[in-house]
């Protein structure tokens, strides 16, 4: 009997222009015929994926399938045909809400307060389905339209997980470092908490604009995270009020028995009764300090998703060296940082580990060219630099080239990566701003810690699903890099 190909997707939707790339799934505006309905299909390439990414694959669209909220970008449609899954999710045009809170005029703690609370009603959501989304950061939080109020919309559930009730169990080493629980990097049995203390995290940025846990080695910062090594500096926490500090004491609790859960934090006063206890006063200082911090990660993103694009950096480690400005000092000294033996690595890793010249060269001119797009805050040519090293003909083109520029929405984002604890991330000088810290922060010319780039096909979660792997120090852990004890996405 001869075998039939699914042509639905084809049949049912029109594919527009691409909205963002990963190393193995291309996001596309799309519409129904039928309806004239606009959407995102996020196209993955099955001819890539092992078994096991199958599998992974399965398990986004089944938990994507199951969560309806309005503050989680749905999942309309899985379509399966010959080489390609398409996953048919809202159309969201509002872009990231950091990026967003940023561009605002006013910016209050009664606004992270309302912010925080979309937050929690998506996290909310899913633990009362049985789903633990395991990396909640800046990266996956969107806005549904460009519109004043518009709605907060989590995203990628590439790494979510389904659990029973209250269970706990270790999952493995999934997640992206600054966001990770003490339970994961103790390698304890863990569950719904580990969402809690992430929105523990994103409230601490929201607040001030620069993370609670941070430093430069990997190996420091999880010591901290572990330790509950946080503090509310002066002067910037001194207006803030103590309810606010109260609910990120509650969900930065380390014990996860202990900690916080949604639906309680719901009703923490800070959020119910944000219109009286919440203070109104415009938080300045935290939007310039979150320019910089969203400047910062990225900077280092665009960098890894470049890398990603070019499809042929298996396993390969590159140091780039880059100081307060932005400039690259040193690169193209590769290396096996983590010291593991050749034999222990797969083939593709080991055949990685050396590169010509030339192609030394042509990763050093293409970063440098993402260096100077991103510090003259140039994104269009960002996107050119990725166009140009990216393989055309992976992915299904678009029926036909609709006119006028494309939306940068629903994309596919670029990686957290800031790493560790820096408390004052915004005193590095970002696009040419020289000012000095004050004498207590006095970091503004010290320079940035290196970037450690890693492509693993199946092995390193890539830009696609939005984790980090710009690995800084030889102390990060091998479960970072993606070759065990970790929960990589390969679309």
């Amino acid at each position: 009997m001869a075998s039939t190909t699914c042509t639905r997707f084809t049949d049912e939707y029109q594919l527009f222009e691409e909205l963002g790339k990963g190393a193995f799934s291309v996001v596309r505006r799309c519409m129904k015929i039928t309806t004239g309905q606009e959407y995102a299909a996020k196209i993955i390439n099955t001819k890539k994926l092992s078994a096991r990414d199958h599998q992974k694959l399965e398990r986004e669209a089944r938990i994507c399938r199951l969560l309806k909220h309005p503050n989680i970008v749905r999942l309309h449609d899985s379509i399966s045909e010959e080489g390609f899954h398409y996953l048919v999710f809202d159309l969201v045009t509002g872009g990231e809400l950091f990026e967003d809170i940023v561009a605002r005029e006013y910016y209050s703690e009664a606004d992270a307060s309302h912010c925080i609370q979309q937050i929690l009603e998506s996290v909310n959501h899913c633990h009362l389905n049985g789903i633990v989304h395991r990396d909640l950061k800046p990266e996956n939080l969107l806005l549904a339209s460009k519109s004043k109020g518009a709605a907060v919309k989590l995203a990628d559930f590439g790494l979510a997980i389904e659990v029973q009730g209250e269970q706990q169990a270790w999952f493995g080493f999934a997640g992206t470092p600054g966001y990770l629980s003490p339970e994961v990097l103790r390698k304890d049995p863990y569950g719904k908490p580990v969402d809690m203390w992430a929105c523990g995290v994103i409230l601490y940025i929201l607040l001030v604009g620069y993370p609670p846990f941070w430093d430069e080695d990997q190996h420091r910062l999880y010591q901290q995270i572990k330790a509950g090594a946080y503090d509310f500096p002066s002067p910037e926490w001194d207006t803030v009020t103590p309810e606010a500090k109260d609910l990120i004491n509650k969900m930065l609790t380390i014990n996860p028995a202990k900690r916080i859960t949604a639906s309680e934090a719901l009703k923490h006063p800070w959020i119910c009764q944000r219109s009286t206890v919440a203070s109104m006063m415009h938080r300045q200082e935290t939007v310039d300090c979150l320019k910089k911090f969203n400047a910062r990660r990225k900077l280092k993103g665009a960098i890894l998703t470049t890398m990603l694009a070019t499809r042929n950096f298996s396993g390969m480690f590159i140091e780039l060296q880059i100081n307060a400005k932005g400039k690259e000092v040193a690169a193209g000294k590769w290396q096996n940082t983590y010291q593991l033996s050749p034999s222990t690595l797969p083939s593709s890793v080991r055949l990685g580990l050396c590169l010509s010249p030339a192609r030394k060269q042509e990763i050093i001119k293409v970063t440098e060219q993402l260096i100077e797009a991103i510090n003259n805050g140039d994104f269009e040519a960002y996107t050119s630099v990725q166009k140009q090293q990216a393989d055309p003909h992976d992915y299904p083109e678009p029926a036909r080239a609709p006119g006028g520029r494309g939306r940068s929405v629903h994309r596919v984002h670029p990686p957290d990566t800031v790493h560790g604890r820096q408390r004052h991330a915004k005193d590095y000088a970002v696009r040419g701003d020289a000012r000095v810290a004050p004498a207590r922060r006095q970091v503004a010319e010290r320079a940035l810690p290196p970037l450690g780039l890693a492509h693993r096909a199946h092995q390193v979660r890539n830009s696609s699903t939005t984790s980090s792997h710009l690995l800084g120090t030889p102390h990060s852990p091998v479960a970072a890099l993606g070759l065990k004890n970790c929960e990589p996405s390969s679309w």
